[in-house]
C-alpha cells in the first residue's frame, strides 16, 4: 500500500489574487458595502472611492502575510453585534417640517 498525499483544502488551490476576489465579493454581498477591485466600474463607471482602495490594500496585505482570517473573524464579530443591536424606527428620520 503505498501513501497518498492527503487531499487539499480549497484555500490553498487559490492565488492570492483569487482570494483576495473571494473575500471582497464575499464582504460586500454579505454586508451589502459595495466593495470593488481596482481597475473595476460599477454600472455608473463610478471609480472606487478612497475607502474602498483602503480596503483592498488591507485585505491585499493581510492576505499575502496569510493574518487576514483573524481580522475577517473580528469584523464579522464587531458587525453582527452592530447589526443584531439595531432597532428600525421608521420614523426615526423626520424632519421638523414632517414632525406635524
Amino acid at each position: 500500500m503505498t501513501p497518498t498525499t492527503p487531499p487539499g483544502t480549497p484555500g490553498d488551490t487559490q492565488t492570492p489574487n483569487e482570494t483576495i476576489a473571494f473575500i471582497l465579493a464575499r464582504l460586500s454581498s454579505d454586508w451589502d458595502i459595495n466593495l470593488l477591485l481596482p481597475g473595476e466600474k460599477t454600472s455608473t463607471n463610478r471609480e472606487l472611492t478612497w475607502k474602498q482602495k483602503k480596503c483592498f490594500e488591507d485585505v491585499k496585505l493581510l492576505t499575502y502575510k496569510k493574518q487576514i482570517a483573524p481580522v475577517l473573524l473580528n469584523f464579522e464579530m464587531a458587525a453582527l453585534s452592530l447589526y443584531n443591536g439595531w432597532v428600525n424606527k421608521p420614523k426615526g428620520l423626520l424632519t421638523p417640517d414632517s414632525a406635524t
